[in-house]
């Protein structure tokens, strides 16, 4: 800090360059004449002692910061798979141009890759047998029914959550308590 001078005075004085004052613990900004580059002041917010900086300079800092990042955000959007792109494009296809019983589209090898590139993190080679993760239709139509009757089958995935929980492996569910047509939802989602 140099003696006698503020922040507030050294930016009355008229001077046609000004230098940059900018305070990196609240964020306080003002101009200031030139002079004063390189000298440390007080911010007048929060008294933390910083320097006065040239603006051209200040500004290359600046950008060469700002650039840096960019670049950095433009290798991270490439460097994300392109599954994401492709999860979420088929998201967006009209419902009735994909067959829900009947699709592979969570068996690819990009659905399934961050589980394989967690196993190698810990040294562990895995071999996947595309035969045994493809599943088409089974969860597909267990999903249908859920969502169709999520109300009533609700009473069932909780029962299974319950004995799984204790470590019971069987349930009762008294079908007599239900309409016929209810009664005949649960027999088939249980079978």
């Amino acid at each position: 800090m140099f003696e006698g001078l503020t922040i507030n005075s050294i930016a009355k004085e008229n001077f046609d360059t000004m230098a940059i004052f900018r305070c990196n613990q609240c964020g306080y900004l003002r101009e200031v004449a030139n002079q004063h580059i390189g000298k440390k002041v007080k911010c007048p917010v929060c008294q933390k002692v910083m320097p006065i900086h040239d603006t051209l300079l200040f500004i290359k800092k600046v950008l060469k910061k700002y650039l840096s990042m960019q670049t950095e955000f433009i290798h991270l959007q490439k460097s994300l798979p392109s599954t994401i792109t492709e999860i979420s494009d088929e998201a967006n296809k009209n419902d009735d141009s994909m067959d829900i019983f009947n699709t592979t589209a969570m068996t690819e090898k990009q659905q399934y890759q961050p589980i394989l590139d967690w196993f190698k993190s810990k040294n562990i080679q895995l071999n996947i047998d595309k035969e045994a993760v493809d599943t088409t239709g089974f969860f597909d139509e267990v999903a249908v029914k859920l969502g169709d009757n999520y109300d009533l089958l609700k009473v069932v995935t909780d029962k299974i959550k319950y004995i799984q929980n204790k470590g019971y492996t069987n349930m009762t569910l008294n079908l007599s308590d239900y309409s016929q047509e209810e009664a005949d939802i649960l027999k088939e989602f249980c079978k």
